[in-house]
């Protein structure tokens, strides 16, 4: 029997679910970040309408979900760029400007 998800954890320490395949995510935002993208949403569409091979990560779906009387909880539906088995991958570089657990690699000259 194959497992329809796995749960990880993404670097923000929110869930992140992947499917068995590695093709979708569902990410857990928080209300401001999806307030952002709903802010950016027409421009987002617009772009990825006309550049259909950008590597931007194509949403899906933002949906909220409340159970009971629990604090709604926003999670964002999107399509994996990277399925590739973490086995295979020597190096993953992140954009978003983020300095914490990174690493820096420099080269000889700029060592000297």
């Amino acid at each position: 029997m194959t497992k329809s998800f796995e749960k990880t954890s993404a670097k923000g320490g929110k869930p992140l679910i992947k499917t068995h395949d590695k093709r979708f995510l569902i990410k857990e935002v928080t209300k401001e970040e999806k307030d952002f993208f709903m802010s950016i949403l027409p421009s987002y569409h617009k772009y990825l309408k006309n550049q259909p091979n950008s590597l931007l990560a194509k949403i899906l779906g933002i949906y909220s979900i409340r159970i009971t009387d629990k604090q709604k909880v926003y999670n964002i539906l999107m399509e994996s760029l990277d399925p590739v088995d973490e086995v295979y991958i020597k190096f993953k570089y992140d954009l978003k400007f983020s300095t914490v657990n990174r690493r820096e690699y420099k080269s000889i000259e700029e060592v000297r």
